[in-house]
């Protein structure tokens, strides 16, 4: 577990973060549970980072594989959802 996580508070830090993670923009706005449009919206300055971005950018970093797990988890029970 990488105990050395930036702050993601900027576009510029989103960028980063999502080339540190080696994610491409669409893995990235699923990591971060944001439509893609959502996401290039804060990668592009036009809707600001949020806390809840900023918390699971920190999240993901520290521990990717559990974080994956935890969101491929909560997409299973939104497909079960009518």
């Amino acid at each position: 577990m990488n105990m050395q996580c930036m702050m993601v508070t900027t576009k510029n830090d989103l960028r980063a973060w999502a080339s540190r993670m080696g994610l491409t923009p669409t893995t990235a706005a699923r990591a971060l549970g944001l439509t893609q449009p959502g996401f290039n919206a804060k990668l592009y300055g036009t809707r600001p980072i949020d806390r809840r971005t900023v918390l699971l950018a920190a999240y993901y970093e520290a521990d990717p594989k559990n974080a994956e797990r935890i969101l491929t988890s909560a997409e299973q029970e939104e497909e079960l959802v009518p």
